[in-house]
């Protein structure tokens, strides 16, 4: 099982990914010491609760 699960988006498109992620955190379809980052790119809105400014930051959450 995966100890982390990083999803990064960048339109509404990907609304769908994130409510898939959020069934499967409710669900616990992962191990229970997994974590989870999903943020969106860019400051539109979304219902993730982290919010990346642009490309950069993603490099910067990466390295990090």
């Amino acid at each position: 099982m995966p100890g982390l699960v990083l999803c990064i988006k960048d339109d509404g498109s990907d609304e769908y990914m994130f409510e898939v992620m959020a069934n499967s955190i409710a669900c616990q379809s992962f191990s229970p010491n997994t974590e989870f980052f999903v943020c969106i790119v860019g400051g539109k809105p979304s219902k993730t609760k982290y919010c990346l400014d642009d490309s950069v930051e993603i490099v910067r959450l990466m390295q990090s």
